[in-house]
């Protein structure tokens, strides 16, 4: 929906969507899928790197998607925490949409059909 809409910065709202999507879901499937202990959870839950870490332990992705992965996060925290607007572009959108499907398959088995 966010992607056909014409919000001025629909870009920058769907990137924030789609990376906070994979970081919930991240959790939900080290807590449920993994079942990670509590303890272990509390010590890693507020570092982003540390869950991603922990959930490559389990799944497997190539190198260049998980530089991806981080790039679109970095480019997130300056969505929200700078001034200046970094431009985003419908084909990273389109990219980052596809990376996170393809994770949600692997942790949950989720297929997304269009």
């Amino acid at each position: 929906m966010i992607e056909k809409s014409s919000l001025q910065q629909k870009n920058r709202i769907a990137l924030i969507i789609l990376d906070s999507t994979l970081e919930i879901a991240y959790k939900e499937y080290l807590v449920n899928e993994q079942n990670i202990g509590v303890a272990e959870f509390k010590n890693i839950a507020d570092n982003r790197t540390l869950i991603q870490t922990e959930v490559l332990k389990t799944i497997t992705m190539p190198t260049a998607t998980v530089k991806k992965i981080n790039f679109y996060y970095k480019l997130r925290c300056d969505l929200i925490h700078q001034r200046v607007t970094p431009a985003i572009t419908d084909k990273q959108i389109e990219d980052y949409r596809k990376i996170v499907e393809e994770i949600l398959d692997k942790m949950f088995g989720l297929q997304f059909n269009y």
